[in-house]
């Protein structure tokens, strides 16, 4: 039953997210655990451990957070899974004990060395627990960069690096000697993650002040770059990015306003523009501004980009609208009156 439940999961994943794996080392691709090893990766998201188990073939098992792990809606479905619960507010050895047996077993352990999600793309201190695990087991270290969109139908990248082992370094004392170690790792996830998000932009890396969009089916959303991989624009929810009513001005990271689409920088106009510096403070003096006066038609996304950029409100894609809506009257119109003159010759 298990079985059946855990691969029905692997295949919604595969179909909503389509995750695409790329290697650091081209002499080392290989997405098969053939030995139990520690699997850290960044957390952005609930089912970054489904993904992992999706993308990596062998026998594992994720830690997760005991509080998760406690909630009767999901609960059912970790132990099912056969997760370690961790008590992260507190100190707790229990799910080391737990991952030991899971060692036994063969199968390697995902951890999150965060402890929790981060939605704006960002990656926080990690804890150590894992780095101990692999030391005290003798256990390689793989590092995962996850680009940490999660958005239905569009591509996830993963990018998987070369199994490490953490080695005791002589002469340092072992709290010591394990905060050099979670460093190391943490700044090889940032480097991953960085990696699989440049990816998902497709070669092109925005500076800041340009105006950047991104394809969003039916139309295209803009907003300004600002660095730091942080984007301002002028959009609601996610899921209602044009509802008048709840759009505002506001500020997110670049992998949540792409959501797994390639990113376009906007050509520059045919007009003076806003030193970089200037679009920046004009975007940002608008935050949080504008609540509910979303306009498809003279004040939307393209409007406040443009405006930040170049002082003037102006939409090629409602330009385009337009002259579609024109092309098709001059068109009806034609055809009416061509057609009274042949009803009426």
């Amino acid at each position: 039953m298990r079985q059946i439940i855990v691969f029905i999961f692997k295949i919604i994943m595969r179909i909503l997210y389509t995750p695409k794996v790329m290697f650091t080392n081209k002499a080392v691709q290989g997405t098969k655990i053939n030995s139990p090893c520690v699997i850290i990766a960044n957390h952005t998201h609930l089912f970054d451990p489904i993904l992992i188990e999706t993308t990596l073939r062998g026998k594992m098992t994720a830690v997760v957070a005991k509080d998760w792990y406690e909630k009767k809606n999901v609960h059912w479905l970790l132990k099912l899974a056969k997760c370690i619960p961790c008590d992260r507010y507190n100190l707790d050895t229990e799910w080391f004990l737990l991952a030991k047996r899971a060692i036994d077993e063969g199968k390697s352990i995902i951890i999150f060395p965060e402890g929790k999600c981060n939605t704006d793309g960002r990656i926080s201190e990690f804890k150590s627990g894992y780095a101990f695990l692999a030391r005290t087991y003798k256990l390689p270290v793989l590092c995962l960069g996850i680009n940490g969109i999660f958005s239905i139908l569009h591509r996830t990248r993963i990018i998987i690096d070369v199994p490490e082992k953490v080695e005791r370094t002589k002469g340092i004392p072992s709290s010591k000697d394990l905060e050099i170690k979670n460093e190391y790792f943490r700044q090889k996830v940032i480097e991953l993650k960085n990696r699989a998000l440049k990816d998902t932009m497709e070669n092109e890396e925005p500076t800041p002040g340009d105006v950047i969009s991104v394809n969003r089916g039916h139309y295209r959303h803009f907003g300004i770059f600002i660095g730091d991989n942080q984007v301002i624009h002028f959009a609601a929810e996610p899921a209602k990015e044009i509802d008048p009513k709840t759009a505002v001005v506001k500020q997110t990271t670049l992998g949540e306003f792409l959501r797994g689409d390639p990113l376009e920088i906007q050509k520059p106009l045919k007009r003076k523009s806003f030193s970089p510096h200037a679009t920046i403070r004009r975007a940002k003096s608008q935050l949080g501004e504008m609540k509910g006066r979303y306009r498809l038609a003279w004040n939307n996304c393209e409007h406040f980009a443009i405006w930040c950029k170049y002082g003037v409100k102006r939409s090629k894609q409602v330009k385009k609208i337009f002259s579609y809506v024109f092309m098709a009257l001059c068109l009806v119109a034609m055809f009416i009156y061509w057609g009274k003159k042949v009803i009426f010759c």
